[in-house]
C-alpha cells in the first residue's frame, strides 16, 4: 500500500490518510527534488571537489601511469563539454575536472622528481647552500640545495639533502653556500607495511638525502648569489630571526608553541610538549597550512561584511558615501599636517 501511494503520488485530499511512511517519504522526495533544484545551477561549487577526486584517484594508483592517459582524457572530455548541452554538459564537465585533478597531480610528481641516493655513502665532503635551518635545544637540522658530493656524479646528485648537526658552532645562516662533512644515506621507507612513508613525503619536498654532519658547515665568503637566492634567504632569514625572538620573549614551552604557529619552526618545541599534544589530539594546530589563514581571513570578512550591513541598515548615509567623506577628511587632515 505504500508502496502504491509513493509511486502513484499523494494529492492533497488523499495525504491525510496514507501511511505516515508514504507521507514521510513523498515530503522526503518532494525535498529532495526542491534542493538538487536549487543547487543544480550552483554546481561550480563543486569544481573543487572534482579536482580532488582526480587527484586522490592519481596518488591511488599502484604504478605510475603515462602521462598521456590524464591528459588525452582532459582533452576529449573538454571537446565533448564544448559540444555538448543540458545536464550532459554538467556531467562532462564534472568528469573533465577530475581529469584535470589527475593531470595536475602527475604534473606536481614530475616537477620535483629529481634523483636519490640509492644507496649509504658513509662520511663524504657535501658541499651546497643551506635553504631552510630548523633549531632546537639539541640540534640543527638543515636543508642544503646539493652542488657536489664526494664520489657521486653529477646527473646523481639529489637535489636537496636534509642535514643533522648536533654540536657547537653553527654560524651559517639561509643562502650560504657551505661545505660539511656527513654521512649521507637514502630516505628512510616506511617502518611497518601501511605506516607514514618518510621517503613519499621527502619526494615532495625534492629531498633525496638525509644524514648527520660530523663537522660544523663551513661557509665559503666568496660565494655569490643571485636574486632568487637572496629573496628566498631573507625570507627564511626572517622566518628564522622571528621564532627567536618569539621563544627569546616568551619563556618556556608557550613561546615554542606560539613561535611553530607563528611562523612554522617546531624544533625549539620539548619531545614532551609534542607528545602531549600528539596525545591530546593538537599536534595538528602546529602546521602552518591553508586552514589557518582561510579562518583568520574568514574572520575578518564576515566581520567585516557583518559590520557593513548593521552602518547601513542603522545610519542615514550609505556607507559607500560615509567612506568618501571618511577618505575626504583623511586627506585634509593629512595635508593641513
Amino acid at each position: 500500500m505504500v508502496a502504491e501511494f509513493v509511486k502513484t503520488g499523494l494529492k492533497e485530499e488523499g495525504f491525510a490518510k496514507a501511511p505516515s511512511l508514504a507521507r514521510l517519504l513523498f515530503l522526503a522526495e518532494k525535498s529532495v527534488r526542491r534542493w538538487a533544484a536549487a543547487d543544480f545551477a550552483r554546481l561550480s561549487l563543486w569544481t573543487p571537489v572534482a579536482i580532488g577526486l582526480g587527484a586522490g584517484l592519481y596518488f591511488g594508483l599502484k604504478a605510475e601511469p603515462h602521462w598521456g592517459w590524464g591528459a588525452g582524457a582532459f582533452a576529449l572530455l573538454a571537446c565533448l563539454f564544448l559540444l555538448q548541452s543540458g545536464p550532459f554538459r554538467k556531467a562532462t564537465a564534472a568528469l573533465m575536472f577530475v581529469s584535470l585533478g589527475f593531470v595536475a597531480a602527475d604534473l606536481r610528481t614530475a616537477r620535483v622528481d629529481a634523483p636519490q641516493l640509492t644507496r649509504d655513502l658513509g662520511i663524504v665532503e657535501t658541499t651546497g647552500r643551506i635553504i631552510s635551518v630548523e633549531e632546537s635545544a639539541r640540534q640543527r637540522r638543515y636543508v642544503l640545495a646539493v652542488e657536489a658530493i664526494e664520489d657521486v656524479a653529477p646527473e646523481a646528485l639529489p637535489a636537496r639533502a636534509r642535514v643533522t648537526w648536533r654540536g657547537e658552532g653553527f654560524d651559517a645562516r639561509p643562502g650560504d653556500r657551505v661545505t660539511v662533512l656527513a654521512g649521507l644515506s637514502p630516505p628512510p621507507p616506511p617502518v611497518a607495511p601501511g605506516a607514514f612513508d618518510f621517503a613519499r613525503q621527502l619526494y615532495f619536498k625534492r629531498i633525496g638525502a638525509v644524514g648527520f654532519a660530523v663537522t660544523a658547515p663551513e661557509i665559503d665568503r666568496a660565494a655569490g648569489k643571485s636574486f632568487s637566492q637572496k629573496l628566498a634567504a631573507r625570507v627564511e632569514t626572517m622566518r628564522l630571526s622571528l621564532a627567536e625572538r618569539i621563544v627569546g620573549s616568551a619563556q618556556g614551552q608557550g613561546g615554542a608553541i606560539l613561535a611553530a604557529i607563528v611562523t612554522g619552526k617546531r624544533g625549539f618545541i620539548s619531545e614532551t610538549s609534542e607528545a602531549a599534544l600528539r596525545d591530546a589530539g593538537l599536534a595538528h594546530l602546529l602546521a602552518i597550512s591553508g586552514l589557518h589563514m582561510g579562518l583568520a581571513t574568514g574572520l575578518v570578512f564576515f566581520i567585516v561584511r557583518f559590520s557593513n550591513r548593521r552602518v547601513q541598515s542603522s545610519s542615514k548615509f550609505s556607507f559607500p558615501r560615509f567612506r568618501i567623506h571618511l577618505g575626504h577628511a583623511s586627506l585634509r587632515s593629512l595635508f593641513a599636517s
